[in-house]
């Protein structure tokens, strides 16, 4: 499966990228129509708070379909 994943605010290292690889290929066995995932990270600073959201957002291609999901972490 292809799987792109984009970081915005910060720089995704390795073993994170790997991590999100891993998880994401699992998600074949529930639909074999999925040909490919879009994996967004970012970080959010909520206005006038003093501390960062995390989000992942992820987007599953096939046949015919889109599926999407998104979360949301307050980090303190």
């Amino acid at each position: 499966m292809n799987v792109k994943i984009s970081s915005i605010h910060f720089n995704a290292d390795k073993k994170l990228e790997e991590f999100i690889q891993e998880r994401v290929e699992k998600l074949e066995h529930f639909g074999e129509d999925i040909l490919g995932a879009e994996v967004i990270l970012s970080l959010e600073k909520p206005i006038g708070k003093n501390y960062d959201s995390k989000v992942v957002k992820i987007k599953l291609k096939g046949k015919g379909k889109e599926y999407f999901a998104e979360k949301k972490r307050r980090d303190l």
